[in-house]
């Protein structure tokens, strides 16, 4: 629940820089949708931008989304480029290279989710050795007040035995004389 809030807090965050940073209405919501697919890992959605950014019409995150899936469909479309090569070989390879390129980031992704979730048991593993130790730290700290005042007011007893025995003694000098 907490990581859903962080990341909700960190995309209106990084939306709050960026219509800082992109004034164009159109480039808001391109950068946007570059931010929740590539930083985020959630495909955009006209309306979850429009939420978002809300500026322009409804129509604008639709266009701009439309543009950004062609532009990101062409971008990782893989052409072998080869004079001799045969146009249908060519092709195929190209999606050859395109599925290995496919598996192998989901692969790395699946890897960094493996080492995230890692990172997220070790700190909280941390953050329980950390409570456990301030506790220990307060039980040490009610001890050694506990241990201090008993001290304190072994010292007052001690004193005041001294101070009888002291009176007690010029008694006995003051009989004996």
């Amino acid at each position: 629940m907490s990581d859903v809030l962080s990341d909700e807090t960190r995309l209106a965050a990084d939306i709050e820089r960026l219509k800082a940073e992109f004034p164009k209405t159109r480039e808001l919501y391109r950068e946007v949708c570059a931010l929740l697919f590539f930083r985020f890992g959630v495909p955009p959605t006209a309306n979850r931008l429009y939420h978002l950014v809300r500026r322009g019409t409804m129509s604008t995150p639709a266009s701009v989304l439309a543009e950004f899936w062609a532009e990101l469909r062409e971008k990782s479309r893989v052409r072998i480029e080869h004079p001799d090569l045969p146009k249908e070989l060519s092709e195929a390879a190209g999606e050859l290279i395109g599925t290995l390129w496919t598996r192998a980031a989901a692969s790395a992704h699946a890897e960094l989710t493996s080492l995230r979730d890692d990172v997220e048991a070790r700190r909280a593993e941390a953050e329980q050795k950390v409570v456990a130790a301030r506790e220990e730290l307060g039980r040490t700290e009610t001890a050694l007040e506990q241990r201090t005042a008993a001290l304190l007011a072994a010292q007052v007893e001690i004193r005041e035995l001294e101070r009888q025995q002291a009176h007690e003694a010029a008694a006995r000098k003051a009989l004996e004389a």
